[in-house]
């Protein structure tokens, strides 16, 4: 289940909150931000272009396809999380994904069975306000 290092990130979207995944990958060498996938190319590529990423894509699946990216950063409309981690998964990427996997422990359960069958990392991005 390791990550090769550099773990080659995709963003599947192109939402603000990416640039702290951007900012922190930055500052090490562990992860490259190697593209971006928005449903609309143009925008796509102009993200990529900005912030100085290889490679834009046109749909969220194209991007799934990339054999360049062996994980992504999952930070689309919180309706979207758990099909999206579904199709991530099922391509083969380690997943990174914003709160909520899911909207049911039932649904989040089978998204941790899938990963540990698939031998996949399944992470995901909560902050606690107290350590």
């Amino acid at each position: 289940m390791g990550l090769a290092a550099p773990v080659r990130l995709g963003l599947l979207s192109t939402a603000r909150i990416n640039g702290a995944i951007l900012d922190g990958a930055r500052e090490t060498a562990s992860v490259d931000v190697v593209a971006v996938a928005s449903r609309d190319g143009a925008k796509a590529q102009a993200y990529a272009a900005e912030r100085g990423l290889e490679r834009s894509h046109g749909s969220y699946e194209a991007l799934l396809e990339d054999e360049g990216v062996n994980a992504v950063y999952i930070s689309l409309p919180n309706a979207l999380h758990h099909e999206w981690t579904l199709r991530a998964l099922g391509a083969g990427k380690h997943v990174l994904c914003e709160i909520p996997l899911a909207t049911s422990l039932a649904a989040t359960d089978r998204l941790i069975a899938l990963a540990a069958a698939a031998d996949r990392r399944l992470m995901v991005c909560h902050t606690q306000r107290y350590h």
